[in-house]
């Protein structure tokens, strides 16, 4: 991970990646988000939130997005074609 966290929200991706958005690092919330590829066993940067959280929950939506909620002020989605 390029940036540690914790308490950041998790979903596995149709492709088999998995999103990482949120968290901490210990000392301030985060807004940036990484993608983990299992195949290269690597993660890349992605698209960040509008605001920082903490306990994220970050749900797949049938259509491939995902919906990353709690710990934020409104709910954020994130779009697999753009990042």
């Amino acid at each position: 991970m390029s940036t540690p966290r914790q308490l950041a929200g998790a979903a596995l991706l149709r492709d088999g990646r998995v999103l990482v958005a949120g968290g901490s690092n210990g000392t301030l919330q985060l807004a940036t988000a990484e993608v983990y590829d299992p195949a290269t066993g690597t993660f890349a940067p992605t698209g960040s939130m509008s605001l920082p959280g903490t306990g994220l929950h970050a749900t797949l939506l049938t259509d491939g997005r995902v919906l990353i909620t709690g710990g934020l002020a409104a709910a954020e989605v994130w779009e697999p074609s753009n990042g």
